[in-house]
């Protein structure tokens, strides 16, 4: 949902070990393959944001917005967690819709993979 796109070296396939390759060369290529994906990842994540693109419909929406799209708790300024956030992609900035700032914050990918 955040717009990112793996390349496609990264995309699902399969890793052979050649003819003479340590027994442990599939699991060795794949950890390296994913650290690799990480760091693309990473770099994706500070240098390709996009910021918040809408149009005069989606602003409507979410000016209209009483209730967060996922929890359903009605928004409310004086209460921590409860305000009001234009959710979107980071890589696209596309909006997605009308969310209080705790599930904002939780709708938010880690900023590390773990491998």
């Amino acid at each position: 949902m955040c717009g990112y796109e793996p390349p496609d070296e990264h995309k699902l396939r399969m890793i052979h070990a050649l003819p003479g390759d340590d027994e442990c060369a599939v699991v060795l290529k794949f950890l390296a393959s994913m650290m690799n994906l990480a760091d693309h990842f990473e770099d994706w994540r500070t240098l390709g944001k996009k910021r918040l693109a809408w149009n005069a419909e989606q602003r409507s929406e979410h000016k209209k917005a009483r209730v967060c799209r996922e929890c359903r708790r009605a928004f409310d300024s004086k209460k921590k967690g409860c305000g009001k956030v234009a959710h979107h992609e980071r890589g696209t900035g596309a909006f997605l819709g009308s969310l209080c700032q705790d599930c904002n914050k939780a709708a938010h990918k880690p900023s590390h993979v773990t491998i």
